[in-house]
C-alpha cells in the first residue's frame, strides 16, 4: 500500500492482526491510500473502523470476497474506488472504473486530469487532508496536481516498513511485480 495519511489508533488497540490470534482490531482508519494489490483480496475483521477516500487498484476476481459479512465496520464507503470492485465486492456502492493514474515511474501514483478519483472523496477534520487546496478530498494517496516530491518532502516514507526485498516474497506474496524504474521504497521495499 502507498498511503497518505496514517492509521489513527489507539494505544491500546493493534493495528493489524496476526493470524490466529482471534484478537480484533479496533479504532483503524485507512483513508487517503492507493493500493496495488494482486489475485487475491484479504479480509480482516475491523470494529469501530474505516476504509475511506482508498484507490484499490486489484487484479481479484473471487466474487464477494469483501462484503459487509466479511469486513463489516471495515467495508468501503462509497467514497472509495475499487478498481473492477464488482467482480469481488459485494453491494459496493463506489467508483469501480479505472482511476486513470500515470504510467511512468514519476506518474504512476498520480492522477490525471481526467480520473473519476478527483474530487471525489468525502472531507473529514480526523483525516490528514492539509495538502487538499479546493476544498475537496480526492481519492487516493496524492491530490490531483501534486508530484511524488510533494509526498517525499511531507512524509519521507511510503508503504509499510516491515516489508524488506528479503522478506517481501513472504509478507507480500501477492504483490505485483515493482517497476524497476520507481524507487522502492515507494512500495515500502529497501
Amino acid at each position: 500500500p502507498h498511503h497518505r495519511s496514517q492509521s489513527l489508533v489507539g494505544r491500546a488497540n493493534r493495528i493489524m492482526k496476526l493470524v490466529g490470534t482471534m484478537h480484533t482490531n479496533r479504532n483503524v482508519h485507512f483513508v487517503h491510500n492507493t493500493y496495488f494489490t494482486g489475485p487475491v483480496a484479504s479480509a480482516n475483521v475491523f470494529e469501530n473502523s474505516a476504509f475511506e477516500n482508498n484507490i484499490v487498484l486489484s487484479d481479484c476476481e473471487a466474487k464477494d470476497s469483501w462484503s459487509m459479512e466479511t469486513l463489516r465496520s471495515f467495508f468501503p464507503t462509497r467514497h472509495n474506488l475499487l478498481r473492477n470492485g464488482h467482480r469481488y465486492a459485494k453491494d459496493f456502492a463506489g467508483i469501480t472504473s479505472d482511476p486513470k493514474l500515470g504510467s511512468d515511474p514519476d506518474s504512476v501514483f498520480l492522477l490525471q486530469k481526467d480520473s473519476p478519483a478527483i474530487d471525489a472523496g468525502v472531507a473529514n477534520e480526523a483525516y490528514y487532508q492539509e495538502n487538499v487546496t479546493d476544498g475537496n478530498p480526492d481519492l487516493g494517496a496524492l491530490e490531483y496536481g501534486q508530484a511524488i516530491t510533494d509526498w517525499r518532502r511531507e512524509f519521507g516514507h511510503c508503504g509499510p516498513r516491515w516489508i524488506t526485498a528479503e522478506n517481501a516474497p513472504i509478507k507480500a506474496p501477492h504483490r505485483t511485480p515493482w517497476p524497476k524504474d520507481l524507487d522502492r521504497r515507494w512500495g515500502g521495499l529497501d
